[in-house]
């Protein structure tokens, strides 16, 4: 099972016109080896903010967000702050509260 040889985090859900949603994952690395200490910060501070973002609380996600791309350069928190801050300025483009946390992809 790759989740007991490899340390792995969400990055987002996904849907589109002709299939169901489904979590896309990154792969951070070996278990038996060390996480990069400065890697390991932005991604605790992703995983925060990405916890917001399913609860649609889009203002503390995005502040999560930002730290996870200040710290490291984080381009998945980095496109995930951009999309919290477009719901909190734009909140009828927010997904509605019966959401299920994914974003549909018209390809």
């Amino acid at each position: 099972m790759i989740s007991s040889k490899f340390m792995f985090r969400e990055l987002d859900k996904v849907s589109g016109e002709n299939y169901d949603a489904v979590r896309l994952f990154e792969i951070l690395g070996e278990i038996k080896t060390d996480l990069d200490p400065i890697k390991g910060k932005a991604c605790n501070h992703y995983r925060e903010g990405l916890g917001y973002y399913k609860a649609r609380r889009w203002r503390i996600a995005s502040e999560h967000f930002k730290k996870a791309w200040e710290v490291n350069f984080d381009k998945p928190g980095h496109m995930l702050y951009n999309r919290c801050k477009g719901y909190v300025e734009s909140p009828l483009n927010a997904p509605m509260e019966a959401w299920d946390g994914s974003i549909h992809l018209d390809i």
